[in-house]
């Protein structure tokens, strides 16, 4: 009798003292950032943050001079891409997480011929 109370009591204190599941985060951009590799190119990384899992996807999307825009979805966390020169470019990115959640951010800069 006196063995199995000892049991019990274990068992009643492993399961209390068992950690709780770590809550998930709300998945952020925390860093986009966008520059002229020179010759009409230029590359973007961004940072994110939270969220479940790994990071699955980064979808691309890149405007050139407002009037037009290709997309691309990869799995790393930066972009290369071409610009016209003299013309004003924006980028926006989407992170998805393994769970389906999915953050967004925007940024913009101009195209020139030099690195900057």
């Amino acid at each position: 009798m006196f063995k199995r109370l000892v049991v019990l009591i274990l068992l009643a204190l492993a399961t209390l003292s068992a950690s709780q599941p770590a809550l998930a985060t709300t998945l952020t951009i925390t860093y986009l950032n966008c520059y002229q590799n020179g010759g009409g190119n230029f590359a973007c990384d961004v940072i994110a943050s939270g969220g479940t899992g790994s990071y699955a996807s980064y979808t691309w999307v890149v405007r050139l001079n407002n009037s037009s825009s290709y997309q691309r979805v990869t799995t790393e966390p930066e972009l290369i891409a071409t610009c016209w020169v003299d013309k004003s470019f924006g980028v926006t990115v989407t992170v998805q997480d393994s769970s389906g959640a999915t953050a967004s951010a925007s940024t913009g800069g101009w195209c020139t011929r030099e690195a900057q």
